[in-house]
Formats: C-alpha cells, sequence, structure tokens
C-alpha cells in the first residue's frame, strides 16, 4: 500500500509542476494575455489531461531507473582465484587469474582500476595485461594477472593477499557500478594452482 501513495504522490508532484511550469504552459498563457482572451475551458482541459499523462510515465521512469540502478549493482560477482604455478626448481612464476560471473542477463563491460597482488611478501609488478573487457548474460569471465618472479616454494600453502577496484556497467546502461574487494587466500601447489580464500574487505555500489 506504501509503494502505491508513493507513487501517485510522485504523479501528483510531476502533474503539479508540468501544469504550473515549464514551457508550454508559459508560451499558451504568453499566446492568450498577448491576444488578450482567456484561454478556453476545453483547451485547459486537455492540457490537464496531457500533463497528468505524462506525470504517470514520468513517475514510472523514475521508479524503473531506480529498481534498474539496484537490480544492476552487485551484478559482477567474485567467484575464485585460479591460475598456474610456473615452478622452477625450488621457486615458482605464480600467475593468478580472477573467475568473475555476469548475474545480469544482459551483457556486461568491466574496467580494472586498481589491482594489487602479494603472494609471500613478493608484490606483483604493476602491469596489465589488460584492464577489463565483456562477459555475457550469466556467464563466467576471466582475468588473468601479470605475473609474480621467484616466490620460493618453502612452505605450503603460500599465502597472499588479492585487492582490486573495478568499474563496471550492463551495455546500454549509462549508470557505473563499482565493485572492491581485499581477498585473503591459500594457494595449494598441486596443479590446478588453486586454494581456498577468505573476503577481508568488501564494497558495492
Amino acid at each position: 500500500m506504501s509503494d502505491i501513495l508513493t507513487f501517485l504522490w510522485a504523479v501528483a508532484n510531476n502533474w503539479a509542476g508540468y501544469s504550473t511550469g515549464g514551457l508550454v504552459v508559459a508560451s499558451i498563457a504568453l499566446w492568450f494575455v498577448w491576444r488578450d482572451k482567456p484561454m478556453p475551458r476545453k483547451l485547459a482541459l486537455w492540457l490537464a489531461l496531457l500533463f497528468l499523462l505524462m506525470a504517470f510515465y514520468k513517475a514510472w521512469h523514475d521508479q524503473y531507473i531506480e529498481n534498474e540502478v539496484g537490480r544492476s549493482a552487485g551484478s559482477l560477482a567474485f567467484v575464485l582465484l585460479s591460475g598456474e604455478l610456473n615452478q622452477h626448481g625450488d621457486l615458482a612464476d605464480p600467475q593468478l587469474q580472477i573467475n568473475f560471473k555476469n548475474l545480469q542477463p544482459r551483457l556486461l563491460k568491466y574496467h580494472v582500476d586498481s589491482l594489487n597482488l602479494t603472494i609471500e611478501s613478493h608484490r606483483m609488478d604493476q602491469i596489465f595485461i589488460n584492464r577489463g573487457g565483456y562477459i555475457y548474460a550469466g556467464q563466467d569471465g576471466i582475468y588473468r594477472l601479470q605475473y609474480i618472479k621467484d616466490v620460493p616454494l618453502t612452505s605450503e600453502p603460500l599465502k597472499g593477499i588479492l585487492d582490486y577496484s573495478i568499474t563496471y556497467n550492463i551495455v546500454g546502461s549509462k549508470v557505473d557500478h563499482h565493485t572492491r574487494k581485499k581477498i585473503s587466500f591459500e594457494l595449494y601447489f598441486s596443479p590446478p594452482l588453486g586454494g581456498k580464500f577468505s573476503t577481508l574487505d568488501e564494497y558495492e555500489d
């Protein structure tokens, strides 16, 4: 019931705005003032009906946009970390990849704004293989990171921290969303490289 009242209140506010201001009302009023004649009652009624229809559309459109923003936020879901160890002797050059999922039934575009990866105190160079791409509706996408060179394989699992920030939007929408995650992980040597992880901090809008 409250949603209906909110919608009707929005309609009333929009209708009042259209009826008391704007270029159309000003132009018509000026025309009749210039001709020194009152506005015909029939024209006033038609305008009131037109403005009411416009008010209904505006209230619906605003609510649709608000719901669309809400539905789209959180659409780029982190799934897991995987990758390759690239072992050479007692050292390795691990190269991780982030697996995402597009939770929307439409094409999603994303851009990596920042990315920091540390494995056993070794930091990844700030070299981006790419800065993002597209993920099809309901599908998984993979983002590969730059490898970290010469990480000692002195203990298993390898421990690390991944911190990333991404801007994304649903193709066709002008609304950008943001996701940021800080993830603690443990990687095991057994191929394929993988392990367990936990989210230390996250932000979505």
